[in-house]
């Protein structure tokens, strides 16, 4: 099995909390746990997304968008002036009804080719900032385009497509984190016993997880969590930046 994204957020922490004897057992295929740290501390890592009764992640949405996305720029070609312009979306949870965001996607690049384009050219060459050109459609969804450095091999990038967790509130991440916890304890149950200690990384992706200092929210969560045992840490990363983490098992205070 090839290193994930989650595993590498999860090594990349384990490293910034000063480990250096890392066994990566997913690259050996002899997994679970993904990462054996120290001959002692067993790490299993999943990702933490949104998900739905039948445990299947919302980022099968996102999947389809992105491709959808990226179908609609590369037949835009290239655009003019000969810049880089990176694209985002964004949606506000809502279902994706895949022809018609197509559609409206092609009309909005269109539209930026047409309209924008030469606005952002003009200020490219003269060095001139210019902020980034945003439209939202009333179904909710976000395009974000910013314009890059001028190359000779200008494009379209998507960078980044994600489902907005506005709206979300801590039940609703409570449920997420022990659908996580639940799995993943099951899936080491026969051998619970072969480490001394235990620990589940969480990689967030969409799911609404407060930040350290928002005490009062993160003691929510929690007092909400399933059974936690066999596990002694329990982890969420932030998928952009592993050192922004949250310890969901609160940890004894070192004198």
């Amino acid at each position: 099995m090839n290193e994930n994204n989650e595993e590498r957020r999860a090594k990349e922490w384990l490293e910034s909390q000063g480990y250096i004897d890392i066994r990566d057992l997913s690259k050996e295929r002899k997994d679970p746990p993904d990462f054996v740290v120290e001959n002692r501390i067993a790490v299993e890592v999943r990702r933490l997304n949104r998900m739905d009764d039948s445990d299947e992640g919302i980022e099968t949405d996102e999947n389809a968008l992105t491709g959808m996305i990226e179908e609609v720029l590369e037949n835009a070609g290239e655009p003019p002036g000969d810049y880089n312009v990176e694209v985002e979306c964004q949606t506000h949870g809502v279902p994706l009804e895949t022809r018609t965001d197509k559609k409206l996607v092609k009309q909005t690049v269109a539209h930026f080719v047409a309209q924008y384009a030469k606005k952002i050219d003009k200020a490219l060459q003269s060095r001139e900032h210019l902020k980034p050109w945003v439209t939202e459609w009333e179904c909710g969804i976000k395009l974000r385009f910013s314009s890059g450095l001028i190359s000779k091999t200008g494009k379209f990038e998507l960078v980044d497509v994600e489902v907005d967790p506005s709206g979300w509130v801590l039940p609703d991440s409570i449920d997420n984190i022990n659908r996580c916890i639940v799995k993943k304890t099951g899936k080491i149950q026969d051998i619970i016993c072969l480490y001394p200690e235990w620990w589940l990384v969480l990689v967030d992706h969409n799911v609404f997880v407060p930040e350290s200092w928002e005490q009062d929210r993160l003691q929510t969560i929690r007092d909400g969590l399933v059974d936690t045992d066999p596990w002694s840490r329990i982890v969420v990363l932030n998928v952009s930046d592993c050192l922004r983490h949250v310890d969901l098992i609160e940890q004894p205070t070192q004198d």
